[in-house]
């Protein structure tokens, strides 16, 4: 037994939802982040938690069966590893709009 059969499982429409609110919440559409992410390691790590967590806890998502979600959670992963870096937020931003984006068209 997994501790994921103890999770809630969601669709693919609710995660890329998920993941698009709170991209949409980081970035300024500027190409800008909070700067509170950039300078508050908590904060940051807190953000980064808040997103993949449903994300980590499908068990539909693999590396090998949605390798772009899976991407975003590695993402996430290098994001807390170097949070005052705002290219790596861009990089984390860009490929959850890039899934959002595909499943909209």
């Amino acid at each position: 037994m997994s501790y994921l059969d103890d999770q809630l499982q969601l669709t693919r429409e609710q995660i890329i939802a998920h993941c698009r609110k709170w991209v949409d919440a980081w970035n300024y559409g500027d190409g800008s982040i909070d700067q509170i992410l950039l300078d508050n390691y908590i904060e940051a790590t807190i953000e980064t938690d808040v997103l993949t967590y449903p994300l980590e806890t499908q068990k539909w998502i693999t590396e090998e069966s949605e390798p772009e979600l899976w991407d975003i959670i590695m993402t996430a992963d290098e994001v807390d590893h170097n949070h005052s870096n705002p290219q790596v937020w861009v990089k984390l931003v860009r490929k959850v709009e890039a899934v959002t984006t595909a499943d909209q068209g």
